[in-house]
């Protein structure tokens, strides 16, 4: 290559590095393609945002008509819908908690009927530092207690969503005696239920707690790790 052609290559090559240069954005142009860009953003974003909030504005509108169908439905579509749901535990699926007790000269025990849970357990011959109640050995917030169990082919149900049924209301023993609290988790079949026994000596500080499953063979799946006590 001759000195003539490396000139020439010089002087296309200035030339293209001043179009470039004169043809390029200038400072005003890239801001103002940057401001275009955040707009577009802030548009896109402001859709999407509005686009969630009425999807969870219809969602609410449906979750409140679900809930006014339902409390217009007669007594027996709502034992329909539970007994769907439930199937034979549907007769326990609903009811009123209440708290029952057993007690002896030491400690006090509630009992709540909505999972036939023990609640609280008071013990009577000590109290807090500074204080005249019995002191708390635990209570519902620092306490779990459930039996999960698989029922039929595909259905799983645990305890604590139902209401167990007593007879008692409060039971005292002392001295050498021993007294049980019976709770019943009821079903729809006759001579069928998970029965929660509490027995507590007087002048004890145990109270023993046993599990029955009565009758629940053909509702209560026979496979392993099917019942699991918490």
């Amino acid at each position: 290559m001759d000195k003539k052609s490396l000139i020439g290559l010089g002087l296309i090559a200035v030339i293209l590095i001043t179009w470039l240069a004169l043809a390029g954005p200038n400072k005003e142009q890239l801001k103002r393609n940057k401001d275009i860009k955040d707009s577009i953003e802030f548009v896109e974003k402001t859709a999407m945002d509005a686009e969630k909030l009425l999807a969870e504005v219809a969602s609410k509108k449906l979750l409140d008509s679900v809930k006014v169908v339902t409390s217009n439905l007669s007594d027996s579509a709502k034992f329909a819908i539970a007994s769907n749901k439930y199937k034979d535990f549907s007769v326990s699926a609903n009811g009123t908690k209440e708290i029952v007790t057993i007690e002896n000269e030491n400690i006090k025990v509630y009992v709540s009927t909505k999972g036939a849970v023990v609640e609280k357990v008071e013990l009577k011959k000590y109290n807090r530092y500074g204080k005249k109640s019995p002191l708390i050995l635990f209570d519902k917030d620092s306490t779990f207690q459930q039996i999960k169990f698989d029922a039929y082919s595909n259905m799983k149900f645990s305890t604590d969503s139902f209401y167990f049924k007593t007879s008692d209301k409060s039971i005292i023993v002392s001295g050498a005696d021993s007294k049980t609290l019976v709770l019943k988790l009821e079903t729809a079949t006759p001579g069928t239920y998970i029965e929660y026994i509490y027995t507590l000596k007087g002048n004890d500080y145990m109270l023993d707690y046993d599990v029955n499953f009565v009758g629940m063979q053909n509702i209560i799946s026979n496979k392993a790790h099917g019942v699991k006590i918490h």
